[in-house]
């Protein structure tokens, strides 16, 4: 599972999920992401290095569904993504069902690799290996696997599940598109387009 092209769109379900409250826009520009200084530099085959970083904030009416993607591709033309999903609710409100019932939050992380970049055009082909899929880094509370995190206990389940995550083999590729010093993933299943601002987390 690609995390930034099926995972982002678990915002969107989410927040139908925990209450029916509608989310916020997907609307990432400057003040829903951190710019940062220009990262790295350029490799002979001229694709750009450094680090880019990418929010999306569902603030609804008791909870806050918030996914941060940090993008990292190296000199030697591999890279890698790291995102965090951070799904808490407001107040007195918590998980009602599932494996975190009782629970006012929860928090993961995950990490992909991709063994090769390329750049065709003014694009970014991020590649990884169809076999290996995304792995589960963290997690609070911990002891849970990467699917527990992923359906938020059980509460998704069969084909809602599937319609975020899909399923079956994996294309196993990201395109990026270079915007100045940023990046715009294209190939969202959801049908966004996602802005990477340049330079690290903050």
């Amino acid at each position: 599972m690609t995390l930034t092209t099926r995972s982002i769109a678990l915002a969107a379900v989410l927040a139908l999920t925990f209450a029916g409250c509608s989310t916020t826009s997907h609307d990432l520009g400057p003040n829903r992401t951190a710019a940062g200084s220009a990262g790295g530099g350029i490799t002979a085959s001229g694709v750009p290095t450094g680090n880019w970083y990418c929010r999306f904030v569902a603030n609804n009416f008791n909870n806050v569904f918030t996914i941060t993607s940090t993008l990292m591709i190296t000199a030697e033309g591999t890279g890698h993504i790291n995102t965090s999903y951070d799904a808490a609710f407001k107040g007195g409100y918590r998980f009602g069902v599932g494996k975190f019932a009782g629970r006012q939050r929860i928090f993961w992380t995950t990490t992909s690799h991709y063994t090769k970049v390329a750049k065709v055009g003014n694009e970014l082909y991020c590649y990884r290996d169809a076999r290996i899929r995304a792995r589960l880094t963290a997690g609070n509370p911990p002891g849970y696997s990467l699917r527990d995190y992923q359906s938020l206990g059980g509460v998704l389940t069969g084909s809602a599940f599937e319609a975020i995550h899909g399923k079956g083999t994996d294309a196993g590729l990201d395109i990026f598109s270079i915007q100045g010093r940023n990046l715009v993933l294209e190939n969202s299943t959801d049908g966004k387009r996602w802005l990477f601002k340049s330079g690290a987390r903050p």
